[in-house]
């Protein structure tokens, strides 16, 4: 790598002493700062590339948990990050691989799991607690999600 060149070349130097040797390490100080700098903004994703800062990120996860059971609009979590529905999207989508609509149908999956590990909720319950607009719509979701039904996914846990 050019830091790792940039060093090499420093260790090996020869008289750093004189007005040029000086001048010399001088600038190779100075271009070894540089491309520091250079690999550490690289690393850490920038406000105006649009990824998500980790406050906003929270923010919109905790608002999807937060109304799992209630319709949740792309223009409310749109809202939460600052940015239109569209650049939303986009940014959703490079940043977890799957829509902000897949993302909450899989933590609507995850929080039904979870009710039907701990209790004895009828499946039309669990899938109103959700937010699935009905145990269908729930099993079709389950299922696509996990290979199984809620029903045979609560007995295979027994």
């Amino acid at each position: 790598t050019v830091v790792s060149t940039l060093l090499q070349q420093l260790w090996t130097l020869g008289d750093p002493d004189g007005p040029l040797g000086r001048m010399l390490v001088d600038s190779m100080v100075l271009s070894l700062i540089c491309q520091v700098l250079i690999l550490a903004k690289a690393g850490t994703p920038h406000p105006a590339t649009g990824a998500f800062s980790s406050r906003d990120w929270r923010r919109v996860c905790d608002y999807i948990d937060a109304h799992l059971q209630e319709e949740i609009a792309l223009a409310d979590l749109a809202r939460l990050a600052g940015w239109s529905v569209r650049h939303f999207t986009r940014m959703f989508r490079q940043s977890t691989g799957q829509t902000p609509h897949n993302f909450i149908v899989h933590r609507r999956v995850d929080r039904a799991k979870d009710l039907l590990r701990k209790q004895k909720l009828q499946l039309a319950d669990v899938a109103l607690t959700c937010g699935f607009a009905d145990q269908s719509h729930f099993t079709t979701c389950f299922r696509k999600a996990t290979g199984l039904t809620p029903m045979r996914w609560r007995r295979e846990l027994v």
